[in-house]
């Protein structure tokens, strides 16, 4: 992760700390994380965009005081060089 705001904080419920030292997979329920992590590790290889759907960890109370996870949406491809390498991810 390169960038955060104060909505990611706010979502996420994570600490205030650098973008570099934030591992935004364990803020991930463990039922979705593999394969968010498979999708990742994917995009990195070069071989595709991803967009992926997953919760969060962090609740949120509903109107009705209904509890359920934060469900957020994910999306970015691979930025590759003239050999194909990913130099990074938008």
């Amino acid at each position: 992760m390169q960038f955060v705001n104060d909505q990611f904080y706010e979502l996420t419920g994570h600490v205030r700390a650098p973008a570099e030292q934030i591992n935004w997979f364990e803020l991930i329920v463990d039922e979705d994380r593999k394969s968010v992590e498979n999708n990742w590790a994917d995009m990195l290889k070069g071989q595709r965009a991803d967009e992926t759907q997953f919760r969060l960890k962090k609740t949120w109370i509903d109107q009705d005081g209904v509890s359920s996870h934060t469900w957020v949406q994910s999306s970015g491809y691979p930025e590759t060089d003239k050999q194909g390498n990913v130099i990074s991810i938008a």
